[in-house]
């Protein structure tokens, strides 16, 4: 029969095409699970650059933090050093004038000592330009002048006389000494003054003084000149 013919064709192709339907409906899934996935990789990759992008970050701002606390700590050290006044600023310059003589005087002294020192360590303070024993000191012209020189004198109570002539590099002090026998008879400290100065002592020989004498010049412990002379007895 043509007409049950056609009806099993269209229930024939009606069959295949809900079959086909249920083939294709399962093919629509694994579009979902794709965008799923793709959601899933998007996630941790976004993460993992913002760990770097937050990594590199901190790396800059913790490299250039001791740059920016060193530059700090200059600010605070240049902020904590005194100004010098300016020299216009009324009593500032006189107190900076002042301290700057002052630190003049200081110089020069340390100068003046200086050189005292090298003409000390080149030169003695004190050296014997003349030395004399006599029977008498007499003024010639301003000068004190020995005379009656004698190696040899009478024990009457006269006088002798022990003249020097010291050329100082400074005021000071020298001494004379007298010795008798070798023990010490009298000592006798002068004051003496540069460039020269003319000084002497004298001791009196009494008849028991009979002997060999010595007299000496010295600077403290410094005998810097000695002479002999010898009292005998006389009339």
């Amino acid at each position: 029969d043509p007409y049950e013919v056609v009806r099993r064709h269209q229930k024939y192709q009606e069959d295949h095409s809900i079959s086909k339907e249920e083939v294709e409906l399962p093919r629509q899934i694994p579009l979902t699970k794709k965008r799923v996935r793709s959601w899933f990789l998007f996630v941790p990759i976004f993460a993992i650059i913002l760990c770097i992008a937050f990594f590199i970050c901190y790396s800059y701002f913790t490299s250039h933090k001791p740059l920016k606390r060193a530059a700090s700590v200059l600010e605070e050290e240049s902020a904590s050093v005194p100004s010098i006044p300016s020299p216009l600023s009324g009593p500032g310059k006189s107190e900076i004038q002042i301290t700057h003589q002052a630190a003049k005087k200081e110089i020069s002294k340390l100068k003046e000592t200086e050189t005292k020192d090298s003409i000390s360590s080149e030169f003695p303070p004190f050296e014997v330009l003349d030395a004399g024993i006599g029977s008498e000191i007499e003024k010639e012209g301003g000068f004190l002048v020995l005379r009656g020189k004698c190696s040899e004198f009478k024990c009457n109570n006269q006088r002798v006389y022990f003249f020097t002539r010291i050329k100082a590099q400074r005021d000071g002090k020298i001494v004379h000494v007298w010795l008798w026998k070798g023990e010490e008879f009298n000592r006798i400290k002068i004051d003496v003054k540069p460039p020269a100065w003319s000084v002497y002592s004298y001791i009196i020989l009494r008849p028991h003084c009979l002997g060999e004498w010595k007299t000496e010049v010295r600077d403290g412990d410094n005998v810097l000149k000695s002479l002999n002379f010898k009292a005998t007895g006389g009339s």
